[in-house]
């Protein structure tokens, strides 16, 4: 199929063509934009954003049985004040400030 064609005309098949040709074939036009739909309306920081990362750092748990230290992992955010307190109580995470240090040391 795609394959062929691009072995016919001789071309490279780069990542840009394959998801042109995939997509142009293979997705319907209502789930392209419907996700268009839902990637506009993405925010970060909101409830179920939190729940993902949260769910995340929980497979991390348990696959390399390492605890994020909630002291020593400060999330930075700029979001409304209660949009911070949610992400503080969801993650157990205290909200950091800019510059961060180790050992003294800025990192950022």
């Amino acid at each position: 199929m795609i394959d062929s064609k691009w072995a016919a005309a001789q071309t490279v098949c780069t990542w840009e063509l394959f998801k042109t040709e995939f997509n142009k074939n293979y997705t319907p036009q209502r789930v392209k934009l419907k996700m268009e739909a839902e990637f506009s309306n993405l925010e970060q920081g909101d409830l179920p954003s939190v729940q993902v990362l949260k769910h995340g750092l929980t497979i991390f748990q348990q696959l390399w049985e390492l605890i994020p230290n909630p002291y020593k992992s400060p999330f930075l955010s700029d979001v409304e004040p209660a949009t911070k307190a949610l992400i503080s109580s969801c993650l157990g995470f205290l909200e950091g400030e800019l510059p961060m240090r180790y050992l003294g040391v800025p990192l950022i």
